[in-house]
């Protein structure tokens, strides 16, 4: 019915008493916030760079040849309403 599958989840999982955890590693953004070897699961990057990620991470154990944070991950207040949850995190800080 819904034309996107985070949207159907939330309606399915809406009724339940779930407790909500935004966990920063997973990169699923509208753009990737760059490249770091903590993250679990990355998206919106092209074919080629997601090969080249898989390629790193099999050859060296890491997706990142040099970790470039594009914009820090969001905070969230799951008790605020929609228009105030979501702050970024501008105290991530990079260690090369």
């Amino acid at each position: 019915m819904y034309k996107s599958e985070d949207v159907s989840v939330g309606v399915w999982l809406a009724p339940l008493n779930i407790k909500r955890l935004h966990d920063q590693r997973f990169d699923t953004e509208f753009l990737s916030r760059g490249c770091l070897n903590k993250h679990l699961v990355t998206h919106k990057h092209s074919n080629r760079v997601l090969r080249h990620l898989y390629s790193e991470t099999v050859t060296h154990g890491r997706m990142c040849t040099q970790e470039v944070l594009s914009r820090p991950s969001y905070n969230y207040n799951w008790q605020a309403p929609p228009s105030l949850c979501c702050n970024r995190n501008e105290s991530t800080i990079l260690v090369h």
